[in-house]
């Protein structure tokens, strides 16, 4: 290896290890919020809060580094994009805690950042890589336009976990909703955890299947392995939804009144919407610049206004059309999972000019 690819190297696993810390700093804020709920001790909630600023400012100065170190706006790839959605998630997180010191939805909202960095390091190392920008991406629109779409997703992290407070709190989400949705989403996350590995056949992909005596069925008959995969995913499903039936009905007594939590997840996407409608519009200049035309229902593009679309009913429906409550709610919750397939689903699954995730 000449001395070049041994810094670049070096520079990788230094990136990668500061996002790795950062989960470690994120743990502990969200161990303090939770420490704070069961014991009601202000202490702990003062150095959750301290921790999660902490958390805020490392996650720029990781993000900071990776810009240096590669020459560009750090979200120019999977990994990289993801890194910034969680810091999207904290600085918006942060804004509602000190607007509403709402210790609880913390621990909501700050697994949704760790997830994003926690999934991003288990991407194979092919798409975590720092790597000359391909021509498309050679653009100040990148700064601008990945900007505000990727903010905007870390507004809608705390729609989501608004939403499902709401519906908890008003007896809509039951103890029987909780395994449906695990039983149905963890064995899907299961799934595509093992088609983005085996479709690159990463190290950590070949040392799985080796480990469970799978070589010969992951080369001849994937959809088995893929099975497995579904299979471990469902089994760590299950688990979490065991450990969440576990927790103490003592959680519930920091839930604030419904009125103020239906306020709160219209503010959220007050937030949001107005972010990701600019990015929308951003990306169709950039896409006029760079390809000649301003939309071209290239997946990504149909899949952002899709959300936008949901989210658009959202506001109309809360202003406009007197709903409030469970029904917008619903609508959060549905808008959120539009904005994670837009994410994550589209760049992996649908080919596009916009398939950044692709080695």
């Amino acid at each position: 290896m000449d001395t070049t690819s041994a810094a670049s190297a070096f520079q990788n696993s230094l990136s990668q290890g500061l996002f790795i810390a950062l989960l470690g700093v994120l743990a502990g804020s969200w161990s303090l919020y939770l420490a704070h709920v069961l014991t009601g001790k202000e202490s702990y909630h003062r150095w959750a809060r301290r921790v999660l600023w902490f958390a805020v400012v490392f996650n720029a100065a990781a993000l900071a580094y990776r810009w240096v170190a590669a020459g560009h706006a750090p979200w120019a790839n999977q990994y990289e994009s993801a890194t910034m959605v969680a810091f999207g998630v904290l600085v918006i997180f942060t804004y509602f805690e000190r607007e509403a010191r709402l210790p609880l939805l913390a621990l909501l909202v700050l697994p949704a950042a760790m997830v994003a960095i926690a999934a991003a390091n288990l991407l194979p190392e092919q798409y975590k890589m720092m790597e000359p920008l391909v021509p498309a991406l050679q653009s100040y629109w990148l700064k601008i336009h990945v900007t505000c779409m990727l903010t905007s997703y870390g507004a809608f992290a705390s729609t989501f976990a608004l939403s499902l407070l709401y519906l908890i709190r008003v007896g809509a989400w039951t103890r029987r909703t909780t395994w449906v949705a695990l039983g149905i989403s963890s064995p899907l996350a299961g799934w595509f955890f093992g088609y983005v590995h085996q479709s690159v056949r990463s190290d950590f992909w070949n040392w799985l299947m080796t480990s469970l005596h799978l070589t010969e069925l992951a080369a001849g008959d994937t959809a088995k392995a893929y099975a497995v995969c579904a299979a471990g995913g469902l089994a760590v499903g299950m688990l979490l939804a065991a450990a969440l039936q576990a927790l103490p009905a003592k959680l519930m007594e920091s839930v604030p009144s419904a009125e103020v939590l239906d306020e709160l997840n219209y503010r959220s996407v007050a937030i949001g919407f107005p972010l990701l409608t600019l990015g929308i519009i951003l990306g169709a200049v950039w896409g006029h610049v760079a390809w000649g035309r301003y939309w071209g229902w290239d997946p990504k593009e149909t899949w952002a206004f899709i959300s936008w679309l949901v989210f658009a009913f959202f506001l109309h429906m809360r202003v406009f059309g007197g709903w409030s409550g469970r029904k917008i709610a619903w609508v959060g919750l549905i808008g959120a999972g539009s904005i994670v397939f837009t994410y994550w689903g589209v760049n992996f699954l649908l080919s596009g000019l916009h398939a950044y995730a692709k080695p």
